[in-house]
């Protein structure tokens, strides 16, 4: 289940790996909402994930830019992935963000709730990223942040590479990378360095995929335009574009902007009110019936909601001084001019 308000973080950490905002908790509390209410290999070299071959051939379901931005194998090519600046920053790029990515979860290995929403425990020295195809970029939605901020708010509200992570091409794993993370080092054992500001939540977030899975965090988007294509037998016209979604929802929660040839009716489940787009947007996310239940990943599809803020009020912590205590801040923040951030899911 999805909530429209910003994450409010959590009380500062323990003393010396303070955060600077409790993005990463805040994010948790998000996932375990979803999931209980609704080789880039360093040193394993044979292990290597699914390929874009794996995709379905969208050729017959795409149409003008999108049918052109397609490669012989009918799956997008995604040349347009930035590099090296957006918004005049330098950014990682989505091999390194895809080494990053693996460097993180086999020197941190994460537990917990990853493992939970696996369905059992990962064996982190094992993992890849996929070499054709080893991350998406997702635009953020937020305006670029002041000199004046922590230095974690540019990272976290800036755009990020969605890295998904096999074993012996099972997908087990999605780790979300801050695309500004220019500043970290992989060592010769291909773990990361450790740093100080590593510990700000910024720049890393894991999710574990279920086992048996269809799908996958992010959906890819050659299933997200063969689902809505076939759905609702108009084509699509672009190539799809991700998104990210406002500060308190995980970024593996990104959705697929997919525009459609021709006008279609679709119904809103939220009041039953029949609707005409030409736009939809495709993400996928946890579900379960309960917290002892399988965590399943549910696709699902929306349009925008009538009304869109123009701006995000975020609450955060400053770290405490010795002998001082934790400093509450508030700051407004504009989303970009028209993006997208609230949505009504829909039925075909």
């Amino acid at each position: 289940m999805q909530t429209s308000t910003a994450a409010t973080s959590t009380s500062a950490t323990a003393a010396g790996q303070r955060s600077l905002v409790h993005i990463r908790k805040a994010t948790r509390a998000m996932v375990a909402l979803a999931v209980f209410t609704s080789c880039i290999a360093l040193s394993c070299d044979t292990v290597v994930g699914p390929q874009p071959d794996d995709q379905p051939d969208v050729r017959a379901y795409v149409f003008g830019a999108a049918l052109e931005g397609l490669d012989d194998n009918g799956h997008f090519r995604f040349t347009n992935d930035p590099q090296p600046a957006i918004q005049g920053d330098l950014i990682v790029g989505a091999v390194r963000a895809a080494e990053l990515a693996v460097s993180y979860v086999r020197t941190y290995r994460p537990r917990g709730l990853v493992w939970d929403m696996h369905g059992g425990p990962i064996d982190w020295m094992d993992v890849a990223s996929a070499e054709e195809r080893p991350a998406y970029f997702a635009q953020g939605v937020y305006e670029s942040i002041a000199d004046s901020f922590p230095t974690a708010f540019d990272r976290a509200f800036g755009p990020q590479y969605i890295v998904p992570l096999y074993i012996a091409g099972a997908p087990v794993a999605s780790v979300s990378v801050a695309a500004r993370v220019t500043d970290l080092r992989i060592d010769s054992r291909g773990e990361l360095v450790p740093s100080e500001r590593l510990y700000d939540g910024s720049k890393f977030i894991p999710w574990g995929v279920p086992q048996n899975a269809d799908t996958e965090f992010p959906v890819s988007p050659e299933q997200a335009v063969m689902e809505v294509v076939r759905a609702t037998g108009s084509k699509v016209t672009e190539v799809p574009r991700l998104w990210q979604p406002r500060l308190g929802i995980a970024p593996q929660s990104a959705r697929w902007e997919l525009t459609l040839e021709e006008p279609i009716t679709v119904g809103l489940l939220s009041d039953d009110r029949l609707i005409t787009t030409r736009t939809i947007y495709v993400s996928s996310f946890p579900w379960a019936k309960d917290r002892n239940a399988t965590v399943h990943v549910r696709v699902r599809y929306e349009v925008p909601a009538d009304i869109q803020p123009a701006r995000d009020t975020i609450r955060y912590i400053l770290p405490m001084q010795p002998g001082g205590e934790p400093v509450a801040r508030t700051a407004i923040i504009d989303f970009l001019p028209g993006s997208v951030v609230e949505f009504r899911e829909i039925t075909f």
